[in-house]
């Protein structure tokens, strides 16, 4: 009886260290993310690319553009670039496509871009920018217009047939 009484309050203890963990990493999550000052125009953002060259994304602009915030750390992310490929293929003439890749290493990144024929700049980027970008997790997609105005965004993996049908929109 005594040994089950222990085993009870020992459940209640760690479900109550649990509990002030999660509190604790909400606060400090919700902190995090009042310090980070909000992307009103996207195209103002400059990213370093992998060959060492700082540039915004306004470079691009006068066509719509999608921007694609992925990880080589991120198994969905990974899973979505072949038709990312694909798609950034199809529609080169009227959409830019622009890979983010967050907190990644450079020879993962180079690796990712062999492995699945990306055609499309890729750049370097923090989570902090992910962030500013209204987002926390990866895969995250947000498709401007060609005055640089975010129109659709999307978090976690997305289909082809989701993507053809948001990238016919800009360009019909």
């Amino acid at each position: 009886m005594i040994k089950k009484m222990l085993t009870h309050r020992n459940t209640h203890k760690i479900a109550l260290i649990f509990l002030a963990i999660g509190l604790l990493i909400l606060l400090v999550q919700k902190q995090s993310e009042e310090n980070v000052e909000k992307v009103t125009d996207p195209l103002s953002t400059v990213v370093q690319s992998y060959d060492g060259q700082s540039w915004p994304l306004s470079r691009f602009s006068g066509k719509a553009m999608l921007v694609i915030f992925w990880g080589s750390f991120c198994p969905p992310c990974i899973e979505e670039l072949p038709i990312l490929s694909a798609l950034a293929r199809k529609y080169e003439q009227s959409v830019t496509f622009i890979g983010l890749a967050v907190e990644s290493p450079a020879e993962e990144v180079a690796q990712m871009v062999r492995r699945f024929s990306l055609s499309y700049p890729i750049a370097s980027v923090g989570f902090a920018e992910l962030q500013r970008w209204g987002s926390h997790m990866l895969p995250s997609l947000f498709l401007l217009d060609a005055k640089g105005k975010i129109i659709w965004s999307h978090r976690g993996p997305a289909s082809e047939e989701l993507l053809e049908n948001e990238l016919t929109k800009v360009v019909s």
